[in-house]
């Protein structure tokens, strides 16, 4: 029995390590309000460093993200898989790679649920410390 219950454990450790690239865990949450009709996020540069595995965005209630809520732009090749998560509540972007000193203006997108209509983007950045 012991060995069952040290098998499931080792499994559930393994699956949360591979939920995050190299195990690494996700920065703390960027959170995204609306004041004033104009959106707003707690860090003007949301800075990370090489250890952490992604960058999570969480909305306040009577918004949602759109499908492509945030949207990084990296020259050349990616670095960065982003996908839209609890019913629009949240955006999480896996870092492909972390480049000391890199840079990236990133588009906020957010939809108003009383209206179903597109929020004008904010325009914030990303630094690789």
């Amino acid at each position: 029995m012991k060995k069952l219950v040290a098998a499931f454990a080792l499994l559930a450790m393994a699956a949360t390590a591979s939920a995050q690239p190299g195990g690494k865990p996700d920065r703390q949450v960027i959170e995204v309000t609306v004041v004033g009709g104009r959106t707003t996020v707690t860090e003007e540069i949301a800075r990370t460093v090489d250890g952490h595995g992604a960058i999570v965005w969480r909305v306040q209630d009577g918004y949602r993200f759109a499908n492509d809520g945030i949207d990084i732009e990296s020259k050349g090749k990616d670095k960065f898989k982003c996908d839209v998560r609890g019913d629009g509540k949240r955006f999480r972007c896996v870092k492909l790679s972390h480049v000391r000193g890199d840079v990236y203006k990133y588009d906020v997108k957010l939809i108003d649920e009383a209206t179903g209509k597109r929020l004008a983007p904010l325009d914030p950045y990303i630094q690789n410390d």
